[in-house]
């Protein structure tokens, strides 16, 4: 019995002719085994009729059904308790479980499943070596010892335990396990552990890993076989080296129309690419036969993963393929697969471009493109961010016919735009939504939004507010954020606040977002007192600051030149455990750059590029912060330090952007090298960057800076060639060069000055009523800035045509009030040009209203971000008020009001203002003027004397190299002419016996000495005398000694 149970176990449970058995088979390991207990064990052999061993006998064996009434593992139409003979105790446990460590019964009617030859001669018998013949030919198979055992590893005591571990390798005791608990469980619960088990043999690269693989494949009822595993037993027929076998399975399969009739077409298809490619073209054309009521799909991408080198491979057969026919059908999938895996999100960045070569391929052979085809593109150029080229795909894409892009495709399309500043392609891909039968989704809104508010598109952003909220009932305060975003970039602190307040009335509350935009919205109108008002509102709302509040009050802080409170912020933002990013060292840097600390400028950079040195994963981008520095090398005319930085930008590999060649250009410009700033422009677009109209506009001043007005219009229109858009900065210098020049020729010809070409321009700027210019350097983005009436309002003025002065200045709030919300309001500069034009006019009640706006402005711009001493304003802005207060010197000197003079002075210095050499010395002619000498003589002593020495030092050394530094204070030689012109008085007094003018005089020399000298010892004091009468009488002395109406021949104008 025992010789027939081995005979059955080597053929596969087969029943053999009579007289076959020609000597003893069983193997050896039985008889070691069988030397051990006897014990009635319920594990047993399986298949042969003894006893319940889970199997029914190779006629009746059913894995997986259970029918009712009847016990598992039975024989059809048996009791397991009545009609089976039980055996076991024949046996030792040991040896059952060897033996059906062995046996694995096949269903006979599967066998025609594969070719001849496929159910191996040897049956169940273990194998552990084989050889492989060539692929094609049949594999010879290689019986081992028949005393060879499996090495056993004591910790997996059973299959559960292999699962558990991740071991790999134990495939015999995987096996041994496996068929010992095969059948316990549940039905889901024995398909999981099948499944498992025919990936765990898939890993083995032994033949009889393979052979396992297909012998469990055949146990399985071909309706219950799964995509899985028919993918499996193709790839173990193929590494078998049975092609033939492999392409009958999946033929069989097709034949039959299960759900699985696809698998293992892709591992035969990328099997025989490299084999037999003509069993790949025919296994395609079995898929393409297949009846519409089974529509196939080739995966064709996992082809490409599975082909060594598809790329190199896939381009050869399209090269050299037969055109027409399956072949090219073929070969034409095959490349789309290939693109498709050479787009997807796993592709490196150094692979990013391999793409190209299908893409090109596809082009030439004229392949029909799919709508897959350029989404897989879109997707991929997005991922990598080559935002041109996505572009260019998506407007090739949208023109075909009858296509419906995804959701993901539209915005990964808006965001590629966006990525370009394109708004227009924008809106396209935004419209596109609804030509196409769909809508935006809320991300689609988000983008949109963003992009628009980033823009300062308030009125676009407000219309997409309301479409999102009629479309989506959410309670989101991000729309109401990104409307808030774009009236702050627009410059328009009133709308932003109206916007926050919408919040609250419709029920939502505002989040830290909508607080940091408010606390910017204020930052940027210098309105420091609104701004921390807003953080105290913060913390009332249980918000902390976060990294953005910090940002924006160290970049407020150090816009105003605010040193002090720069860095306490930066520390104090450090200390709430926030790490400095690029905006906050960039503002650092800027801060001391603007108080002359160009060193400690210096150090910051250098411990900031050493941090990113020692941290590669920092993400500190250094450019903006070089370029503060290179600012104040540039204002400084410190072209030496300038230079080295410049070639330690280089070596540090920090990448320049369009600021830095700007401020190259503005440093050329400074020491009157136009042209080579004008050669930046080739660099800048070798670099890959497009010149704008802040580059333009350098050149412009530079030629301003020439008085070359005809180089100016000359860049101005170069500038046009380029297309690009001329904005407020490049029309404002445009209107000065022209009233310049007009001016000028006024000056020498005579006559009506009519500034007509300035005016021209003026009026063609304003005409448009709605403007945007965020480049624009005024705090309000969404209106005319009023540098461009300035020029006018200033030539006007000094010229004594009040009434066309004052008419420009009322133009200006005009077009100011009807451009609200936003609305720009006058500079110091305009205040400046309208008080000069009211004290030329005598007006002084309008340069005492003038005075007062002045006073105003100046307190919000130099207002400190916190005030730590009495002083109201910040030290960089100390010298604000000089020009404007000299005017005021001026007209009150006109109307003889002395006591206005040291009252405003008095109120400037209890609020931190200091005065230039300017205002010193209209003090001291206003005083002398007015009469009251010994104040003026007193101021002069003290404050203008001490610098008098090296005032003529300054003038009288010929060599520049030599020349020592014009003091900081010394009187003009206006000043000693005026006070020259008083001591002539004082002098004709004395001649006369005047007494009294004799002690002045003494006073005079005893109290002033060096005053006295500097007047006493005027070149030229008689005629200087003469002129100064004469100015004050409003006459002026010519040359030839002719008394004529003081005006435009005087310099002193």
């Amino acid at each position: 019995m025992l010789e027939r149970v081995s005979i059955r176990l080597e053929t596969c449970g087969r029943r053999l002719l009579r007289g076959q058995l020609k000597k003893r088979m069983l193997h050896s390991a039985f008889w070691v085994h069988g030397a051990g207990e006897l014990d009635f064990s319920s594990t047993s052999l399986f298949g042969f009729g003894l006893g319940n061993s889970g199997g029914k006998g190779p006629d009746n064996y059913d894995e997986e059904n259970v029918e009712g009434g009847r016990e598992k593992g039975c024989l059809k139409g048996r009791s397991a308790t009545k009609d089976v003979v039980r055996l076991e105790f024949l046996y030792p446990a040991k040896t059952l479980a060897f033996l059906r460590y062995f046996s694995m019964p096949l269903r006979r009617e599967d066998h025609e499943y594969l070719p001849p030859g496929t159910v191996f001669s040897h049956g169940s018998k273990r194998l552990y070596t084989t050889v492989r013949k060539e692929p094609g030919l049949e594999p010879e198979i290689r019986f081992p010892d028949a005393e060879a055992m499996p090495e056993w590893d004591e910790r997996f005591i059973s299959l559960q335990h292999l699962q558990g571990s991740g071991e790999q390798a134990y495939y015999d005791q995987a096996w041994y396990h496996y068929l010992n608990e095969k059948d316990r469980g549940n039905l889901s619960a024995k398909k999981d552990q099948r499944y498992w088990m025919l990936s765990y043999l898939q890993y083995s690269d032994r033949r009889i890993d393979k052979e396992r693989i297909v012998t469990m494949f055949q146990h399985i009822s071909a309706e219950k076989r799964t995509p899985d595993e028919y993918s499996k037993i193709v790839i173990a027929l193929l590494d078998l080296g049975m092609i033939d076998a492999a392409f009958s399975v999946l033929k069989t399969n097709v034949s039959r129309g299960y759900s699985s009739k696809l698998a293992g077409f892709e591992q035969f298809i990328a099997h025989c690419i490299d084999y037999d490619f003509g069993m790949a073209v025919k296994a395609w054309e079995l898929l393409e036969s297949c009846p519409p009521t089974h529509p196939h799909s080739l995966n064709t991408t996992l082809i490409a993963i599975l082909v060594p080198n598809f790329k190199e491979k896939f381009i050869h057969m399209a090269e050299t393929m037969q055109r027409g026919g399956s072949i090219q059908r073929f070969v034409e999938e095959l490349l789309r697969g290939a693109l498709e895996s050479l787009t997807s999100p796993q592709v490196s960045p150094n692979d990013s471009l391999e793409y190209k070569h299908i893409w090109d391929l596809m082009q030439s052979l004229n392949m029909e493109k799919r709508s897959a085809d350029y989404e897989h593109v879109l997707f991929h150029l997005y991922r990598h961010q080559d935002f041109v080229q996505a572009t260019d795909i998506y407007l090739e894409y949208r023109e075909f016919a009858g296509i419906k892009p995804s959701d993901s495709v539209l915005n990964a399309a808006l965001r590629a735009f966006r990525e370009q500043l394109d708004w227009k392609g924008m809106q396209l891909v935004f419209d596109d939504w609804f030509a196409f039968g769909s809508q935006p989704d809320q991300q689609a809104y988000y983008i949109l939004m963003k992009e628009m508010a980033r823009r300062g598109e308030s009125g676009i952003v407000k219309e997409l507010v309301g479409q999102f909220f009629e479309r989506f009932e959410l309670q989101t305060v991000f729309p109401y954020n990104h409307l808030m975003q774009a009236h702050t970039i627009r410059g328009e602190l009133e709308e932003v606040v109206k916007v926050f307040n919408t919040i609250k009335e419709v029920g939502l509350t505002p989040d830290r977002v909508s607080h940091n935009i408010l606390i910017n919205a204020h930052a940027k109108a210098n309105d420091v007192d609104g701004a921390l008002n807003r953080v105290q509102d913060m913390y009332a709302a249980n918000l902390k600051p976060d990294e953005y509040t910090f940002t924006t009050l160290i970049t407020m802080a150090s816009e105003r030149g605010d040193i002090e409170n720069t860095k306490r912020l930066f520390d104090e933002a450090m200390e709430n455990g926030f790490e400095p990013n690029n905006m906050m060292y960039a503002a650092l840097i800027a801060a001391h750059v603007s108080v002359d600390d160009i060193e400690a400028a210096e150090t910051i950079l250098e411990k900031v590029e050493d941090n990113r040195a020692e941290k590669p994963e920092s993400t500190i981008k250094t450019t903006q912060l070089w370029n503060n520095l290179l600012a104040g090398y540039a204002s400084r005319k410190q072209t030496d330090k300038l230079n080295t930085a410049y070639h330690r930008m280089r070596n540090l590999s920090v990448p320049f952007d369009e600021y830095t060649y700007g401020i190259i250009m503005h440093s050329l410009c400074l020491i009157n090298k136009v042209e080579a700033a004008y050669n930046i422009l080739q660099v800048l677009q070798e670099e890959g960057f497009q010149p704008s109209e802040i580059h333009y506009s350098i050149l412009m001043v530079g030629h301003m800076s020439r008085r070359d007005t005809g180089k100016v219009w000359d860049t101005f229109r170069e500038m046009r060639k380029q297309e690009i858009t001329p904005q407020s900065t490049s029309l404002a210098l445009l209107i000065q060069a022209s009233a310049f020049l007009e001016h000028s020729k006024w000056r020498l010809r005579g006559g009506a000055l009519a500034l007509e070409s300035a005016n021209e321009i003026l009026v063609e700027v304003t005409k448009k009523v709605e403007v945007l210019d965020l480049l624009s350097m005024d705090p309000v983005k969404s209106a005319t800035p009023p540098w461009l009436f300035t020029p006018l309002v200033s030539i006007y003025g000094k010229e004594r045509m009040y009434a066309k002065a004052l008419e420009k200045f009322e133009e200006f709030l005009n077009l100011a009030h009807a451009q609200r919300p936003g609305g720009t309001r006058p500079t110091l500069k305009m205040y400046i040009a309208l008080m000069n034009a009211h004290m030329k006019a005598n007006n002084t009640d309008g340069v005492r209203s003038t005075w007062e706006s002045c006073k105003r402005l100046a307190g919000r711009l130099a207002k400190p971000v916190q005030q730590s001493t009495t002083n109201t304003a910040i030290f960089l802005k100390r010298h604000t008020l000089c020009s404007p207060f000299s005017i005021f010197i001026k007209a009150m000197s006109q109307a003889d009001d002395l006591t206005s003079i040291d009252i405003e002075m008095q109120i400037l210095v209890n609020m931190g203002y200091e005065f230039d050499n300017n205002v010193w010395n209209d003090y001291v002619q206003a005083f002398t003027i007015g009469g009251d000498l010994n104040r003026a003589f007193t101021v002069c002593e003290k404050k203008l004397m001490p610098g008098w020495p090296g005032r003529k030092g300054y003038y009288y050394t010929q060599a520049s190299d030599m020349k020592p530094k014009m003091p900081t204070f010394y009187p003009f030689i206006r000043t000693l002419e005026t006070m020259t012109t008083e001591l002539r008085q004082v002098e004709n007094s004395i001649r006369e016996g005047n007494r009294v003018a004799d002690g002045l005089m003494k006073d005079y020399d005893r109290n002033y000495p060096r005053t006295l000298e500097a007047c006493q010892n005027l070149i030229d004091k008689e005629p200087r005398i003469a002129k100064e009468v004469a100015f004050r009488i409003g006459t002026e002395v010519t040359r030839d000694g002719r008394v004529v109406p003081w005006g435009r021949h005087s310099k002193r104008a």
